[in-house]
C-alpha cells in the first residue's frame, strides 16, 4: 500500500508481506514499534522524514529519501538498504543486508556503536559521527568517500576498503584494524590512531601517513609484538604495504616519545620516520630498494646499524650518536646529516656519484674512531671535525667548514 498524510503515525507493531510507500507530505513519519519483526514486508520506502523507534525487517528493499531519526537500538535487515539524507542515532544501530548505501551523515549520541554487515557492497559517501565503535563485516566490499570519526572508539573493516576520496579516520587512541585488503588509490591515506592493524595488502599512489594518537605515545616501527601499549607497526603488517606510494610517513613531526626500529626493514617507497623532539633507535639495517629514500627526523638519533639505498638520498635531520661502526651507503645519492655526530666508532659515508653535506660537528662530544667518506662533492660546513685513527675522504671537491683534528 502507498500512505499519504501530512503526519503518518505507527504507534504498534507493522507486519505483513507487501511493499509499504509512506509520505508524509508536510509532517513526519513515525513507526513507535517493530516493523516486520513477525512477517517481514517485502520493501519499506519512505519519502519523506522519519523515526524509526525498532527493527525494521524486509525481504527486499529500504529506501529512506529523506532525514531519519532512530532510538532503542534497533537493526534494520533486508536485501538493498538506501539512506539518502542524514541519521541521526541516539544509541545503537545495526545494519545488515546485500547492499547498505549511505548517502548522508550519520551520527550516533549515548555510547552508539554502528554496525554493518554487508554481503555485496557498502557504500560510505558522507561523514560518519560515531560516539561508538564502527564495525563492518559480512563478506563484502566497501567503498568510502566520507570520514570516520569516533570518540576513542575502534574502527573495525573485515573486507576489502577502496577509498573513493582523501578522506580521515580519527578516533583518538582506538585502534583501527583492516581485515582485508586496502586500496587508496590516488588518495592520500592518513591513519591517527592508537594502534593500526592492518591484515592485507595496502596499496596507493598517493602519499600514506601512519601515526601516534597522541605526541607521547612512543613507535614500534617494524618488531614482532602487536600488543605493547606503542604504536605497533610490526614487520608482517609493514611488508603488506605494497610499492607505488608517493610517499610513507611514519611517526609525528611533534613527537615527544621514542621511535623504536628493532630488526632490519626494508622500503620500496619514499620514507620518512618522524621523532619529532624525542628519538629515533635504529637496532636493525633500513634498506631502500626501487626510489626508497630515507629520512630519519628527530631530535636525538642513535644509530646501531646502518642505511643502505639504491640511488636515493639519506637524510639524519637531528643529533646523531654512534652505537656501533655504521656505514651509510646511497650508491650514488645524496647523503645530508644535520646536525653533531658523536661516537668512538667507525662512520662510512659512501655516497658514490653523489654528495655529502654534515652540517654540525664530529666526535666534537666523542670523536669517532675513522670516518670514511666517498663523494662527488663532500661538504661540511658550522663544524669541527675529530676522530681517534683518522679521516679518509675520496671526492672530487672538499669544503670544510672546521677544524679537523685527528689521532687523539
Amino acid at each position: 500500500p502507498i500512505l499519504s498524510g501530512s503526519d503518518i503515525n505507527f504507534n504498534n507493531t507493522v507486519d505483513g508481506t507487501s511493499d509499504l510507500t509512506v509520505n508524509a507530505t508536510s509532517g513526519n513519519v513515525t513507526f513507535n514499534g517493530a516493523i516486520g519483526e513477525t512477517t517481514p514486508l517485502t520493501s519499506l520506502t519512505a519519502n519523506s522524514k522519519i523515526s524509526l523507534g525498532g527493527n525494521v525487517t524486509t525481504t527486499g528493499s529500504q529506501t529512506y529519501a529523506d532525514a531519519v531519526t532512530v532510538a532503542n537500538n534497533p537493526i534494520l535487515a533486508g536485501t538493498d538498504i538506501t539512506f539518502n539524507n542524514t541519521v541521526d542515532v541516539a544509541g545503537k544501530l545495526g545494519i545488515a543486508a546485500d547492499n547498505v548505501n549511505l548517502k548522508g551523515t550519520v551520527t550516533t549520541t549515548n555510547d552508539g556503536t554502528l554496525t554493518i554487515t554487508n554481503k555485496v557492497n557498502l557504500n560510505i559517501e558522507k561523514n560518519l559521527n560515531l560516539d561508538g565503535a564502527f564495525i563492518q563485516n559480512g563478506g563484502g566490499t566497501i567503498a568510502v568517500s566520507g570520514n570516520i570519526t569516533t570518540t576513542n572508539d575502534n574502527i573495525s573493516f573485515s573486507d576489502p576498503v577502496t577509498l573513493k576520496a582523501p578522506v580521515n579516520f580519527t578516533l583518538g587512541d582506538a585502534t583501527i584494524a583492516f581485515g582485508s585488503t586496502v586500496s587508496a588509490g590516488s588518495n592520500p591515506l592518513n591513519l591517527t590512531a592508537g594502534e593500526i592493524d592492518f591484515s592485507g595488502n595496502v596499496s596507493g599512489t598517493g602519499a600514506l601517513t601512519l601515526q601516534p594518537a597522541t605526541a607521547g605515545q612512543n613507535i614500534v616501527v617494524g618488531g614482532i609484538d602487536n600488543n605493547t601499549s606503542a604504536l605497533d607497526l610490526t614487520a608482517s603488517e609493514l611488508n603488506l604495504i605494497q610499492n607505488g606510494f608517493s610517499s610513507i610517513a611514519i611517526g609525528r613531526s611533534d613527537s615527544t616519545a621514542k621511535v623504536s626500529i628493532p630488526y632490519n626493514l626494508t622500503f620500496l617507497d619514499p620514507v620518512s620516520i618522524q621523532g619529532g623532539s624525542g628519538t629515533i633507535a635504529l637496532d636493525g639495517t633500513l634498506t631502500g630498494n626501487d626510489n626508497s629514500s630515507i629520512a630519519l627526523n628527530a631530535a636525538t638519533i642513535n644509530l646501531n646499524y646502518g642505511i643502505n639505498t639504491n640511488k636515493n638520498p639519506i637524510a639524519l635531520n637531528g643529533t646523531v650518536t654512534l652505537g656501533n661502526d655504521i656505514n651509510l651507503s646511497t650508491s650514488g645519492g645524496d647523503i645530508k646529516i644535520t646536525g653533531a655526530i658523536d661516537g668512538n666508532h667507525l662512520l662510512n659515508l659512501d655516497a658514490a656519484t653523489g654528495n655529502v653535506l654534515v652540517q654540525g660537528n664530529i666526535g666534537g662530544t666523542a670523536p669517532l674512531s675513522v670516518l670514511n667518506v666517498t663523494a662527488t662533492q663532500a661538504e661540511f660546513t658550522n663544524g669541527n671535525i675529530a676522530s681517534n685513527s683518522g679521516f679518509n675522504i675520496a671526492a672530487a671537491s672538499t669544503k670544510l667548514g672546521g677544524n679537523v683534528t685527528t689521532n687523539q
